[in-house]
């Protein structure tokens, strides 16, 4: 009876932990000011697919250490929402636009200033026919073979030309062209830090 009291205490302790793994990472992903790039498109889209899929496959590995109600029921959760998730996973492959140099289609660097060791970069969001074209102003710092940190500065929708000006060392100016949706020419003065 002893063993079985600490198994179950384990288990929960494990599903505890995993819940708490997994809530964290899906909070830094959505809400963090900064997040982790890698240069290659590519290689963002397999980690995305492969995180995707690891969630199932993770609710049967931590079944494995539980008895009972609760492991038939991990294992009825992970069965259940493999499917939706096998289903982004695919849309997500299916819908990437990288063309024969690895350039990612949708979304397009037309813009770029450097300072001191990170750059301002400007990228044209392209979401397929049902969006408009957007901008979005990002803020990347080189680590190391590939790697960025990554920090949103502005974005603006719709919108699709825009033009980088650096002023003076401390700052600089993002020109948005008008799109023909109402919004005249757009000026957004920023601080290079």
């Amino acid at each position: 009876m002893l063993t079985q009291t600490s198994n179950f205490l384990a288990s929960i302790k494990a599903l505890v932990i995993w819940i708490t793994l997994w809530c964290i990472s899906f909070y830094l992903l959505l809400f963090s000011p900064v997040f982790l790039r890698f240069d290659n498109p590519i290689l963002n889209y397999s980690i995305f697919m492969l995180l995707v899929l690891l969630i199932p496959f993770s609710l049967l590995w931590l079944s494995r250490n539980i008895y009972g109600f609760w492991r038939g029921l991990l294992i009825v959760i992970a069965i259940a929402c493999f499917i939706p998730i096998s289903f982004i996973a695919l849309i997500t492959f299916a819908t990437t636009s990288i063309d024969n140099n690895g350039k990612d289609l949708s979304f397009e660097k037309i813009g770029e200033l450097k300072n001191k060791n990170h750059y301002y970069r400007l990228y044209r969001t392209n979401g397929g026919a049902t969006t408009s074209f957007g901008l979005a102003l990002r803020k990347e710092t080189p680590l190391f073979s590939g790697l960025i940190i990554v920090s949103p500065v502005k974005g603006f929708s719709p919108a699709s030309k825009g033009t980088l000006e650096k002023l003076s060392a401390e700052s600089a100016r993002l020109v948005v062209q008008p799109n023909g949706f109402g919004k005249g020419e757009q000026i957004y003065n920023f601080s290079l830090d």
